[in-house]
């Protein structure tokens, strides 16, 4: 296959940018290789989101403790 794509015009920008798409999607759905890849990447996955929702829940929970006590401009 040949690809007629200039340079400095839209058509090469539209180009690479459908040359990292296809890269990401190989990456976001490509093969992970074996069980154990697969059962690690799950992990590393599983973890990422465990603390995401802690350190919202700790950003929660500091957010009420502030709004609950009194601020040194209230006296």
């Amino acid at each position: 296959m040949v690809r007629l794509v200039t340079r400095a015009t839209i058509e090469e920008q539209i180009h690479a940018l459908g040359e990292t798409k296809l890269a990401l999607d190989d990456r976001v759905a490509g093969e992970v290789g074996n069980e154990a890849d697969e059962k690690k990447a799950e992990k590393q996955g599983a973890r990422m989101v465990e603390d995401m929702m802690i350190g919202r829940m700790e950003r929660e929970i500091k957010a009420d403790k502030e709004a609950a006590s009194p601020s040194a401009n209230d006296t």
